[in-house]
């Protein structure tokens, strides 16, 4: 199995526990090392030696081979926080969570209610589908907070998360830079203001998916361990993280104990070992750790806490009946989960 299966498999849990070696070296396109040990992955989060990756190289390449623009990646890649140079981006850290903090204040007035609301179809029952019926009126309730008005239906799926990702094909960033258009048109006929729009469209970038990915999974996982006899329940903390790979790259060569990477080289970290690591303080780096880490962290456990008050309230039995998910080598994006409820 490669890399870019094992996030997204149904036996995930078993695949990483059964791994014949946590860090291995895969070559591509890019010569990439995976990692799945969690200790290595912490230091590699931290590592002064280790930088975010981002499309600069990727977009020169495409425009000087194919001669076309990309001009929304462009404007986005100098609005994310991932991907801003950096000697700018602590400010741009900085101004975006004061943005955060004022819509986490009327977040938390409404949450108690909205997610009442929208898990109200799992205390009774019957047969439905999850995603459809509960996950994303909530995941449209929670993010018209963050964008200060209704969230347009189409942005479950417009899916501007893949700017993170290392798709490098010409059709792709085509495709993805129309997409990104279509989000910045309605982003600004919201507000005239282009530094809230770009405030707004980090929330979709860094929210939206991995939000909806992290509940989705959880709440799969919680109804695999209930039966006729056992209510489902949530975790305390999320073990499905939001973005189960994350990428740096190597800045020069270096080593850290016996493994050695040279400058230039790709590392993807599979996440998710941290969630199912044995040690309960590898679970919280599911977030990141050092000057990258999640400014939305915060935010996502709020969400993840009132979810499970009241999911856990309702001591729901059930089964899942139907999974189906996109295939994608970065995230999970969720088409159905249909299940039963006892």
């Amino acid at each position: 199995m490669r890399s870019y299966q094992l996030h997204s498999a149904p036996d995930r849990h078993a695949l990483f526990a059964g791994l014949p070696a946590r860090v291995w070296l895969e070559q591509e396109l890019l010569r990439t090392w995976v990692v799945a040990d969690p200790a290595l992955i912490v230091q590699l989060l931290r590592s002064p030696s280790t930088a975010i990756s981002d499309m600069d190289d990727v977009l020169d390449v495409v425009r000087a081979k194919h001669r076309i623009e990309l001009p929304n990646v462009d404007w986005a890649c100098g609005v994310l926080p991932v991907m801003v140079r950096e000697d700018i981006h602590p400010e741009i850290r900085k101004r975006f969570a004061t943005f955060l903090a004022g819509r986490l204040n009327e977040l938390d007035a409404q949450l108690p209610e909205i997610v009442k609301s929208c898990l109200a179809p799992l205390g009774r029952k019957g047969r439905f589908d999850m995603v459809a019926q509960v996950l994303n009126p909530l995941m449209r309730r929670v993010f018209s907070i963050f964008l200060k008005s209704e969230m347009p239906a189409d942005f479950l799926t417009i899916h501007v998360t893949e700017i993170l990702s290392f798709k490098a094909t010409v059709s792709h960033l085509r495709n993805l830079d129309e997409r990104i258009g279509r989000t910045l048109s309605r982003l600004r006929a919201t507000s005239a203001d282009e530094d809230e729009v770009g405030w707004k469209f980090i929330c979709l970038v860094f929210g939206l998916d991995s939000v909806s990915m992290m509940l989705t999974e959880s709440l799969v996982m919680a109804l695999r361990g209930s039966d006729a006899n056992r209510p489902a329940r949530l975790p305390d903390f999320p073990l499905e993280t939001g973005v189960p790979v994350s990428h740096r790259r190597a800045k020069s060569d270096f080593s850290i104990g016996e493994h050695s990477f040279a400058r230039g080289d790709l590392i993807r970290l599979q996440m998710q070992s941290l969630s199912y690591s044995d040690r309960a303080e590898n679970h919280k780096f599911i977030f990141g750790a050092g000057a990258h880490s999640c400014l939305g962290k915060q935010v996502s456990l709020r969400i993840f806490e009132a979810v499970k008050h009241e999911f856990d309230g309702l001591a729901i039995r059930g089964r899942i009946v139907d999974h189906q998910i996109t295939p994608s080598h970065y995230i999970i994006y969720h088409k159905s989960v249909h299940i039963e409820v006892f």
